[in-house]
């Protein structure tokens, strides 16, 4: 009995020594994984607290990459040569996220855009792709995300987007009452505020247009 008990905690210690913890997650993100599941609820995914409760934290992501998202178990991260780099010896205890500390010096949008674009590889299992996506790795700094960020997040989570189909102006006005909106986000990040509505355009050539205000304080 004695030896059984001693194998059986042999065995335990090399699981737990051959495992890494994930880093603790910076509840300043926390706005971030709220926003995503509320955009994916709209879009009829659902994504659970569960889920959410990966980690996010800032730290090393590898050269030229903003954030990366290592997966265990998966051998070499698929999605990252960051992380590939990084993390392809470890064997961390779970999924997390990193994100490079000097994003801070970038706008909430793109901010926003680099987050999402690391939860869609750890939750949903996005891979990069050379459509126009947030999952373009060359496009996910595009400058039109302020403006057809509800056609980038359409396309995210698995809707048909075509992103030439959606006549939208910049700066066009604002609605008489609020009640015309079409879609509003207002969050605060960082000390900062982001705010993103859609209403229609008064436009007496076309009734298509839609007007676009994107906000940052």
């Amino acid at each position: 009995m004695q030896f059984l008990v001693l194998v059986v905690v042999f065995l335990g210690l090399l699981t737990s020594c051959g495992q890494r913890k994930a880093p603790a997650n910076d509840a300043r993100f926390n706005i971030y994984k709220s926003q995503f599941q509320e955009e994916a609820k709209k879009r009829g995914i659902e994504i659970t607290d569960g889920e959410l409760s990966l980690p996010i934290a800032f730290g090393e992501t590898g050269e030229g990459s903003d954030g990366i998202c290592t997966i265990p178990g998966m051998g070499r991260n698929a999605f990252s040569a960051a992380a590939n780099n990084l993390f392809n010896k470890e064997n961390y205890d779970r999924k997390f996220i990193l994100i490079h500390p000097d994003i801070l010096e970038k706008d909430l949008f793109y901010i926003e855009a680099v987050v999402f674009h690391e939860l869609a590889h750890c939750l949903l299992g996005r891979d990069h792709t050379e459509e126009k996506s947030l999952m373009n790795f060359s496009q996910e700094r595009n400058t039109d995300y302020p403006m057809l960020r509800t056609v980038y997040l359409d396309e995210l989570f698995g809707l048909e987007a075509n992103f030439d189909d959606f006549n939208m102006q910049l700066g066009c006005g604002k609605p008489a009452d609020s009640s015309e909106f079409l879609e509003d986000v207002l969050y605060r990040s960082f000390g900062r505020t982001l705010r993103y509505s859609i209403f229609p355009g008064d436009n007496e050539e076309s009734s298509e247009v839609f007007c676009v205000n994107s906000i940052l304080k």
